[in-house]
């Protein structure tokens, strides 16, 4: 738990650098260009701020790695999400508004083993940074109880689909439809790479259930479980995906995930906002590829 001091520690010292650029402007042609600050997992969180305004997007989902410490087993991430103090969260909030970036979705993977406190939390923590939606990589058994929580909080909840290797996540669209029958307060985030990968066509279900995704997770990986690539090199039709979603006018955010294999996450994040600012445009090209280099978080 925080005292107050430790919380003016932080009020004061927290992601000054972000302040010192101008702020971003990411919505293209009616689109919010956003990134999961995952793609910044090689760094802290004021770092990632940075570079999210250096990159020039307004928009992102913030990443639970992000402010819950690494270093936790599950029993102790257990007691830091049941405890910390929300005002941890307002601040993070605060900060990432003065920096011009709007948190639209909060990043809490809900498990069957969680207790009602540490599910409940999960909702005050995305309420107090601002988001509306939290969204989860999270088993289809829970998509009821789920609601109920969403529901008394005024949120949503986004399912995030998996790409079929892991059993405890949603992976076909039926499994998907399935979380939202009966359930108005959950919807999809739609990792159209995944999805790819997993043998379903994001193009189609985003045609389909439009109107229930609440975030597009931009990133290209190849079919039958293939390895995520540089944008253009993979079988996830990114360019297809961002159009209909300005032919519909879809109002979820479109977010940048980088997870493959490149040569600098900062210049690989740019690389990929181009891509989205060139597949909108009449004329479109894939950028060239990425020289190969691992990332992994601290």
């Amino acid at each position: 738990m925080y005292s107050r001091r430790d919380l003016v520690k932080i009020a004061l010292g927290a992601l000054p650098a972000a302040r010192l650029l101008a702020k971003p402007n990411s919505t293209l042609r009616g689109i919010t260009i956003g990134i999961d600050s995952i793609s910044f997992r090689d760094r802290p969180l004021e770092q990632a701020l940075t570079s999210i305004v250096q990159a020039g997007l307004s928009a992102c989902e913030l990443w639970e790695g992000h402010i819950a410490p690494w270093s936790l087993n599950r029993k102790g991430l257990r007691e830091w999400r049941e405890s910390i103090a929300i005002e941890r969260f307002q601040l993070i909030a605060n900060d990432f508004n003065k920096a011009g970036v709007k948190i639209e979705v909060y990043n809490y993977d809900f498990a069957e083993d969680f207790s009602d406190r540490e599910t409940e939390r999960g909702f005050q923590m995305a309420k107090a940074l601002g988001a509306g939606i939290v969204s989860c990589s999270s088993p289809l058994s829970l998509a009821k109880r789920l609601n109920g929580y969403a529901a008394k909080a005024g949120m949503l909840v986004g399912m995030r689909n998996g790409d079929g290797t892991n059993p405890d996540t949603i992976s076909s669209p039926d499994d998907l439809v399935g979380a939202m029958t009966g359930n108005s307060n959950v919807g999809v985030c739609l990792d159209a790479g995944d999805f790819v990968a997993a043998g379903y066509d994001p193009v189609a279900f985003l045609g389909e259930q439009m109107n229930r995704v609440y975030a597009v997770y931009l990133k290209d990986r190849r079919r039958d479980r293939g390895a995520s690539v540089a944008w253009g090199q993979g079988n996830t039709p990114v360019a297809a995906v961002l159009r209909l979603m300005e032919m519909k006018r879809l109002k979820a955010p479109a977010l940048i995930e980088y997870d493959y294999n490149g040569h600098d996450t900062m210049v690989e994040v740019e690389r990929c906002y181009t891509f989205c600012r060139s597949a909108l445009t009449a004329k479109f090209t894939n950028p060239p590829a990425a020289r190969a280099q691992s990332i992994s978080g601290p």
